[in-house]
């Protein structure tokens, strides 16, 4: 569990079950083995476990609201590059309209408790990743 999730306040249940969901998710998103990796790593010291489980699981990418801790410098050198996540988002779109419009049509779905409409999960993924909601929202409107 994220000790700093709990230290701003966040629900350790809540944690467990949005973990628990991942895991059953995607279970193929696990690293593991990556710990001797991270006294090598050379960004932020409080990251290095992001960047070793990276180079451990063979990615090319970390998506991250926090590009500070993940300077260029160290990561061109591991053929790795760090993306906000309204670029990660904005790619995607790019890359596949249809499917990432059906993905925020299966999250409203899936939202009942209180039910979600595809606008509202724009609406909330729009405060951390304002281009891609409003892209995707102008779809909505065409």
């Amino acid at each position: 569990m994220n000790n700093a999730l709990v230290r701003n306040g966040k629900d350790p249940d809540k944690i467990r079950h949005r973990r628990a969901e991942m895991e059953r998710l995607f279970p193929e998103a696990e690293v593991t083995g990556y710990e001797q990796l991270i006294p090598a790593m050379q960004n932020d010291e409080k990251d290095r476990h992001v960047l070793a489980a990276t180079v451990r699981a063979g990615s090319t990418l970390v998506v991250t609201f926090n590009l500070n801790d993940f300077p260029k410098a160290v990561l061109e050198p591991l053929g790795i590059r760090a993306v906000h996540p309204d670029v990660f988002l904005m790619d995607l779109l790019g890359f596949d309209q249809e499917a990432m419009l059906d993905a925020i049509e299966d999250m409203s779905a899936q939202k009942t408790r209180p039910p979600q409409t595809p606008l509202d999960i724009l609406r909330r993924v729009g405060k951390n990743a304002p281009k891609f909601a409003a892209a995707a929202l102008m779809i909505y409107e065409s």
